[in-house]
Parts: structure tokens; sequence; C-alpha cells
């Protein structure tokens, strides 16, 4: 179960870093 969390994290961390970075960007 702890296995799958941290593959779930590892894909969506990035995903959010990008949709932040976009968001600073058109604010």
């Amino acid at each position: 179960m702890f296995f799958c969390a941290y593959i779930i994290g590892a894909i969506i961390v990035p995903f959010a870093e990008s949709s932040v970075s976009i968001w600073k960007t058109y604010r």
C-alpha cells in the first residue's frame, strides 16, 4: 500500500509543480 502511494505521489508531484508554475505565470 505504501509503495502504491509512493508511485502515485511520484506521478502527481511533478504535475502539481508544473500546474503551480503555469498558475504563477498567468497570475
